[in-house]
């Protein structure tokens, strides 16, 4: 890719959140969560925040609709250490 396309869409930015699913079914698509915008809020905890709480809502409710669990998660967010779901899952 020409380092210009690359440079304009952030090919190089790091990410704030990183979601491991495992499933011995199909890959499941979580992009719905943002169909609508992500919009900050007045209480100033800024986009990534919101992103992550529509996410986290998003996930469970597909999940549970679909019968779709994942085998196993891995949750890693900047700032908080790693985790697994259901908490302790994989010890």
């Amino acid at each position: 890719m020409p380092t210009g396309k690359a440079n304009t869409f952030g090919n190089h930015t790091l990410p704030d959140v990183v979601i491991v699913k495992l499933r011995s079914s199909r890959p499941v698509s979580f992009v719905g969560a943002f169909e609508k915008p992500v919009i900050q809020h007045e209480t100033g905890e800024g986009h990534v925040r919101a992103a992550w709480k529509a996410l986290a809502e998003h996930i469970p409710a597909i999940e549970k609709t679909f019968g779709a669990t994942a085998d196993a998660t891995w949750i890693l967010r900047v700032g908080e250490p790693p985790t697994t779901w259901p908490p302790g899952h994989l010890r």
